[in-house]
């Protein structure tokens, strides 16, 4: 098989997903002021496909439920007139909150305006199992 032709079978094979960084400021005095942030983490199930018992960020694979409108309601999108957000991305905001929420069973309110985007990462090319992954940031007091 050319490398062309694994390019592309590994290009249809990526998965889509979105994953939510949690991050609190620290209310401990630290020696330095600029890392005093914590950051929320899960551990993946030790029978998980991907990356089991890996210490990681909330996500997942973008669910068809992520594609309704009725969603836009819950993440106070609808309203958002000063924050405009595309379809598009809206998906990938819904997919992170909702696997934060699954993962964490965290009861926020969570306001999707407050769902900073950050970066995409994609998993390389040698791993089996390959997702296209958004992340954002939520800051919390």
């Amino acid at each position: 098989m050319g490398l062309v032709n694994r390019l592309s079978t590994a290009a249809a094979s990526v998965r889509e997903s979105a994953s939510c960084i949690v991050v609190q400021k620290s209310s401990k005095l630290c020696d330095h002021s600029m890392f005093d942030y914590r950051l929320l983490f899960v551990k993946r199930h030790q029978k998980m496909k991907s990356w089991p018992g890996v210490m990681t960020f909330p996500g997942g694979v973008i669910d068809k439920s992520e594609q309704s409108t009725d969603f836009k309601q819950l993440t106070c999108i609808s309203n958002a007139k000063d924050f405009p957000v595309s379809d598009l991305e809206l998906i990938y905001r819904k997919t992170a909150i909702r696997e934060l929420i699954e993962e964490t069973a965290i009861s926020l309110d969570i306001n999707s305006k407050h769902v900073i985007p950050w970066s995409i990462w994609q998993t390389p090319l040698s791993f089996d199992r390959r997702f296209n992954t958004t992340f954002f940031m939520l800051f919390c007091r």
